[in-house]
């Protein structure tokens, strides 16, 4: 599915234009909710202004292409209590396929009574919606930002990134001061979360009373650690020899859960076998690109032409091939073979916790690397 993502305007641009003039059809893109209803409250600002009267707002989930068709007759349609209404309907994919051709009129000759909002994950490049959505800048990138440094930023700092940049930006706005090593400070207890980023950024406004600049200190004594790490971070970790960052990490996936497909698990059984599963799917993309190295064509192009990783991905892969290699991949292999037994074998009883720890231990030691 192509996304034509280089050419949809970012959430921040919207929020900072203060000459923004929505569209009668605005479509919110990505998958980062806070920046999602962020643009929705600047939307209702714009066009509603600070008095709401009820009923000019509703936020739906529509089940069928009919209730598509019945928020723009709504829209359409006068009301006595609220004679400008604005309906954000959620991800309804399927429902805007089949309304392509109402949705596209409404984009052309607006709503006569309101402004209508669609929510999707992803944007079809290729459709006619999308071509027109995106012609008439009515497409908004609420996507998730980049939380480490780009693999081509060889040398950049851990606070480098797009998320740390959106930090020191929000937290400008709410009266704060933030350095890049703070920003990286309070994303060290958040995560990538900007909700929850901009939930404690408020509360330590609230405690300084006023005075702006924030200490590391602060940040820590304040601001729980609440991040949920992914079984991806855990993986990339333990290959990279970061043993302690790897531990910390699965404490936290045992604590907070895993997120999959939008949905979290918490069970430290089924946790264990999706991490088992991210190292093997790991461990084979070492063993494939080994073999390019064998062949003396061990290169991000190399590696992009076979099908191993992507451009992106490859930086990250060669690095952790230079770690674990050889001896070292093999024993890797076995410690993800022993972990394994320990959790379904005859002794299917083990600690998940116990199993993931000791293999974490035998990945990110340095004697795994020959």
């Amino acid at each position: 599915m192509v996304q034509e993502r280089q050419e949809l305007r970012s959430h921040g641009d919207v929020i900072a234009d203060a000459r923004w003039k929505p569209a009668p059809l605005t479509v919110l893109v990505g998958r980062e909710e806070f920046f999602k209803r962020q643009v929705v409250e600047h939307l209702l600002a714009k066009v509603l202004g600070a008095e709401r009267p009820p009923g000019c707002f509703a936020e739906v989930v529509p089940a069928r292409a009919a209730d598509v068709r019945g928020a723009i007759i709504e829209l359409s349609t006068p009301s006595f209590l609220a004679p400008c209404q604005v309906v954000w309907l959620r991800n309804p994919a399927k429902q805007v396929a089949e309304t392509q051709d109402e949705l596209l009129e409404v984009l052309a000759r607006g709503l006569s009574c309101g402004f209508l909002v669609i929510d999707l994950e992803r944007l079809d490049g290729r459709t006619k919606f999308a071509k027109a959505v995106i012609a008439a800048k009515a497409a908004v990138e609420c996507r998730r930002l980049w939380d480490t440094p780009p693999p081509w930023k060889a040398g950049a700092a851990p606070h480098d990134t797009e998320l740390h940049q959106w930090v020191i930006k929000h937290a400008a706005g709410l009266g704060l001061t933030l350095s890049p090593p703070l920003a990286g400070e309070l994303v060290a207890c958040t995560g990538n979360a900007p909700g929850i980023i901009d939930q404690e950024l408020r509360k330590l406004r609230d405690r300084l009373d006023g005075k702006g600049r924030l200490s590391a200190e602060q940040i820590r004594a304040l601001v729980p650690d609440t991040r949920r790490d992914s079984v991806f971070a855990l993986v990339d970790h333990a290959l990279n020899g970061q043993a302690r960052e790897a531990l910390a990490a699965l404490g936290r996936l045992l604590k907070f859960g895993h997120v999959m497909e939008d949905k979290p698990i918490f069970d430290g059984a089924s946790i264990a076998q999706v991490a088992l599963g991210a190292f093997v799917k790991r461990l084979r993309v070492l063993r494939r690109a080994e073999r390019l190295r064998g062949e003396g064509r061990l290169s991000a192009e190399a590696l992009a032409a076979a099908g191993i990783a992507t451009r992106f991905q490859a930086p990250a892969v060669i690095a952790q091939l230079k770690r674990t290699h050889g001896a070292g991949l093999d024993a890797a292999f076995a410690a993800l073979l022993a972990a394994d037994r320990a959790l379904k074998g005859k002794r299917g009883n083990s600690d998940p916790g116990l199993v993931l720890e000791r293999l974490v231990l035998r990945v990110a030691s340095p004697r795994a690397a020959t």
